[in-house]
């Protein structure tokens, strides 16, 4: 199963080739352009292998920035050419707990939801496949209060922001999502027959 993934939720975009549980190629990338960065980057990743070929395209639909997730979901429809079949859509949060499964530790993730306010999703050392994690809404100074008083390790893109607020080693652990992250867990959803959840982008309401 060949699979392309983008990820364009946060400041650092990327696009990623994965083969089965493979990866194959990744790229990074950082623009207030995601757009055209996309474009370029496609260019790039695509030459050993075509668009055609590719069983699944895979897309975040957030949280995160309310310019790249619609754009990442723009990009996935015209690339896959309208077979909306072949577009399989991740959360942020779930695709980073995923990733960090195996270490079996609490995970708080964290996303500039802006205006002062973060989503925040919790895991507590027990991934559900068939299930997104939930997503809440807070302002600024409770999810201070919770990175500071709750015995969680904080991910995300929105971790950066509370640095000077938390005391705690946290950055053994990948804090930005990445489209190999995505394509990993929609690889093992697709294996399990777990269909896509709406291509809609989460903003929080």
């Amino acid at each position: 199963m060949k699979l392309l993934s983008i990820e364009t939720t946060s400041s650092i975009g990327s696009i990623a080739v994965v083969e089965n549980f493979n990866l194959l190629k990744e790229i990074t990338f950082k623009s207030d352009d995601i757009a055209s960065c996309l474009v370029e980057n496609l260019e790039n990743i695509n030459c050993e292998i075509k668009t055609s070929d590719f069983d699944y395209f895979i897309v975040s639909i957030g949280p995160g920035s309310w310019t790249g997730i619609r754009t990442g979901i723009s990009f996935v429809k015209g690339i896959a050419c309208g077979k909306k079949e072949k577009i399989y859509a991740v959360s942020l949060p779930d695709s980073l707990f995923f990733i960090l499964k195996d270490f079996r530790c609490k995970l708080i993730c964290v996303v500039n939801a802006y205006r002062e306010n973060f989503y925040i999703s919790k895991y507590n050392c027990k991934f559900n496949f068939k299930k997104s994690f939930p997503i809440k809404t807070f302002s600024k100074k409770i999810v201070k209060n919770i990175l500071k008083k709750e015995d969680y390790i904080p991910i995300g893109p929105g971790v950066n922001i509370f640095l000077n607020n938390y005391k705690k080693d946290v950055f053994k652990f990948p804090v930005y999502p990445l489209a190999s992250y995505n394509a990993f867990l929609a690889y093992e959803k697709i294996k399990r027959g777990i269909k896509s959840p709406p291509l809609e982008p989460y903003y929080g309401r």
